[in-house]
């Protein structure tokens, strides 16, 4: 194999270990080994983790229902997809230090894994951008923008670019006349040691889909402040405007418009009964004063705070109902602030797993070489690329209690398994 390829070369979206010849048919010390034990360890734990987490969504229609879950459904695919090819192939051929599957099993499973790998990164920028579209735009809008059928678009176009990339490395690879590879010996591609392909995929699969997310994250920091900032700011003052509305004036005993306040008896007899009105409806029931007699001061009621379940109602068109309906805190911490958290730690772990790899490859320089430290480190990092299938549906446990609770049901053996 001829090692004066460009930087791009190789490996660059598997961990398909490019050993030159000759190649030892047992590997050399321990650390291979161990390695190799490692890996199929994450296996193991990737297809569990996965198929659990789809399992969860098949059995739970509440999953179902919010189309931006869907994302994650797909991702989960993606993620089992890398660990039933991705991650096997490279606990084979590093644990064992040759290849045992001949070229049919390499062409099968690295176009399986690199469909997976390309559906990952696409679904992961389809999630970044949701969550733009999420603060971006009223809610009413983004549910019409985001709804469960464009968002089954957007996996499905996800899918089928990830299908034609891996489909043209294949095409090419098969039929092509490359005999400079032995795959009894390693599991290689050779159509990328053509620096035109490599640097097109790279673009493809790196750069386009790191930028996009780079971009939709940052504007979604942005609005996200600037909104909640916003509502912040028109919430205390709209208070202060039903506050004067519910301030009866001085002097008077009397509600001016009986019909407007037997609507409010009638819509909210509880709340009433604590408020400005139920002074008002007293205050008609009381005998009038005579002309002798002085009028004492009344003792004045404890006004009700408007809390939530006031706001909600907002039948004055002021509060919550100016701010785009049914506004609270709690509400915001559900729309704005828990997608916010569960992005920056889904995005946070894709990209610790994932940016070093193409960084490194950028930057090395020689790391062509058979046995050097560069091509070492450039292994593990391809690694840690694909163990990030495995990390994911431990993510998916933190951010979302019902599929944390599946878990937890499936794993303790109270139900039966799907």
């Amino acid at each position: 194999m001829d090692n004066t390829t460009s930087v791009l070369t190789d490996d660059a979206f598997l961990n398909l270990t490019t050993i030159g010849t000759p190649i030892p048919t047992e590997p050399s010390g321990a650390g291979p080994i161990v390695v190799g034990v490692l890996l199929l360890l994450v296996v193991i734990i990737t297809l569990a983790g996965n198929i659990l987490t789809i399992c969860a969504f098949v059995s739970n229609i509440l999953l179902r229902q919010k189309p931006s879950n869907l994302l994650l459904l797909s991702l989960s695919c993606s993620d089992l997809v890398v660990g039933a090819t991705g991650l096997p192939m490279a606990a084979i051929h590093t644990g064992l230090g040759y290849w045992p599957l001949g070229k049919a099993g390499c062409i099968t499973l690295a176009f399986c894994s690199v469909v997976g790998v390309s559906a990952g990164m696409y679904t992961v920028t389809a999630v970044s951008l949701d969550r733009y579209f999420l603060v971006s735009r009223e809610y009413p809008a983004y549910l019409k923008l985001q709804s469960a059928r464009n968002v089954k678009v957007t996996i499905a176009a996800a899918w089928t670019v990830a299908v034609l990339i891996s489909s043209c490395e294949a095409i090419v690879w098969v039929t092509g006349d490359y005999t400079s590879v032995d795959y009894t010996k390693v599991c290689l591609s050779p159509v990328r040691s053509d620096p035109r392909f490599t640097h097109v995929i790279f673009v493809l699969l790196f750069v386009i889909p790191f930028l996009v997310i780079l971009i939709s994250t940052l504007r979604f920091s942005f609005l996200l402040r600037k909104r909640l900032r916003k509502q912040k700011q028109a919430r205390r003052p709209s208070f202060d405007a039903v506050n004067n509305r519910l301030a009866p004036a001085k002097g008077a005993h009397k509600v001016s418009n009986s019909a407007t306040s037997t609507f409010l008896t009638s819509e909210f007899p509880s709340e009433m009964e604590t408020t400005e009105f139920s002074s008002g409806l007293g205050s008609q029931q009381q005998p009038p004063l005579s002309p002798n007699q002085n009028a004492e001061p009344r003792r004045p009621l404890k006004r009700k705070p408007l809390d939530a379940s006031w706001r909600k109602k907002s039948f004055f068109g002021m509060g919550d109902g100016s701010l785009g309906g049914s506004f609270s805190r709690a509400k915001a911490r559900r729309r704005y602030v828990k997608p916010a958290v569960r992005l920056a730690i889904l995005l946070g772990v894709f990209a610790l797993c994932t940016l070093p790899y193409p960084i490194f490859i950028v930057l090395s320089k020689g790391s062509d070489c058979d046995d050097c430290i560069l091509r070492q480190v450039r292994n593990h990092l391809s690694n840690l690329l694909l163990s990030n299938s495995g990390l994911n549906p431990f993510l998916y446990a933190v951010m979302h209690r019902r599929i944390r609770e599946f878990y937890k049901t499936k794993l303790t053996c109270k139900r039966r398994c799907c």
